[in-house]
């Protein structure tokens, strides 16, 4: 059957051929482009502008309706709050005490019964239901508040908003000894930080800052980031040691340094992890675990890409001087560089489909 307005099939394959054509130009343009690029912008700030943290879910199990003032509490939760209160990244799911609960939900309720009602569960986002929750609690307005803010949270928070490139957020064994001797070997490795780190290894855009906080493990105000740092990996729950997490971006926590393990190289490792060149822009294939904070992410973002310099389209001129003055090791293999071409590849396939559907459309000029 013909379609009104289809071109004849000899001068769609030329229409075709010529838009993959275009298409294949502007990619094989615009990926050097985009490799340096990626090379030129750290990690943390490449986070802070792009990586939307992974949203927490709250459980809100019940036998009764909920207290007023609860619901008032959970509806401040996900309000979308002005930037001056900033907003939480968690949402919440009420399951009342009928059997039409989600499978999830009645199986959590069932092991973690915490015998008063209203109660949370807090949950990491992907976590299974045979997973223990992160923290479970009375559903009291007090309770509820904590989940926003804790002292270590927001010295965190407004560490990263004020441009902070590394957190250094040490999680306290309770034994004096253990945990001085972890503090004394960050703080010296830090103060060490700018003569130990080879400046090819990192953006030349990084500006390295720190800032240390730290937490006891057994302070009750600050349970949610001790049990979220403690299950970012499989196994820390069975270390008795002080740890250390570099957080960077809009909170993401990386992977833990632990007892012996905090030295000077690994931490001199973590570090030019968080300032390097871009290597992967997807958040997902990097390590570590998103925290519950409450910040403008959005509103640091605008102001940090504010500050960035205009960056004009690239022309041939412009990208072949651009391949000229970048050294050697910019472009060798590395993830940076699969993922700059794994960008240019969906770039060539998304015009090259709009340009199909135009020329296959039947409002395509004749």
């Amino acid at each position: 059957m013909s379609r009104r307005g289809q071109r004849p099939a000899g001068d769609r394959t030329n229409r075709c051929s010529g838009a993959v054509k275009w298409a294949l130009a502007l990619t094989l343009t615009l990926t050097p482009a985009a490799i340096v690029l990626a090379c030129e912008i750290p990690v943390y700030q490449w986070a802070l502008l792009n990586w939307e943290p992974d949203v927490y879910e709250l459980l809100v199990f019940h036998d009764e309706p909920l207290p007023p003032d609860t619901v008032q509490a959970l509806q401040a939760l996900t309000a979308k709050a002005p930037s001056a209160q900033q907003a939480l990244n968690i949402r919440v799911r009420v399951v009342g005490p009928g059997p039409d609960a989600e499978a999830d939900a009645a199986h959590i309720r069932q092991r973690e019964e915490t015998g008063t009602s209203p109660w949370v569960a807090l949950r990491h986002p992907g976590m299974p239901p045979d997973f223990p929750s992160l923290w479970t609690a009375g559903a009291t307005v007090e309770t509820l508040r904590q989940l926003s803010h804790s002292a270590a949270r927001d010295k965190i928070t407004d560490a990263l908003l004020r441009g902070t490139s590394h957190v250094w957020v040490v999680l306290e064994c309770g034994e004096q000894e253990k945990d001085a001797g972890a503090r004394s070997r960050l703080e010296t490795a830090l103060a060490e930080m700018a003569a130990a780190i080879n400046p090819d290894t990192i953006s030349p855009n990084a500006h390295i800052t720190h800032e240390i906080v730290s937490v006891r493990r057994d302070d009750p105000a600050e349970a949610i980031l001790v049990q979220t740092l403690l299950r970012s990996e499989p196994d820390l729950l069975a270390y008795d040691e002080p740890m250390v997490f570099p957080v960077f971006g809009r909170g993401r926590a990386l992977y833990a340094l632990v007892g012996a393990g905090i030295t000077s190289e690994n931490l001199r490792d973590a570090c030019v992890y968080v300032a390097g060149r871009c290597s992967c822009l997807v958040k997902d294939q990097n390590p570590g675990v998103d925290l519950l904070l409450a910040a403008d992410w959005a509103g640091a973002a605008a102001s940090v890409a504010n500050a960035l310099p205009p960056s004009p389209a690239p022309t041939d001129a412009a990208v072949a001087e651009a391949i000229a003055t970048v050294p050697g090791p910019r472009f060798s293999p590395g993830w940076y560089i699969l993922a700059a071409l794994a960008a240019a590849l969906v770039l060539v396939a998304v015009v090259s489909a709009v340009l199909l559907r135009r020329s296959f459309s039947p409002s395509s000029p004749r």
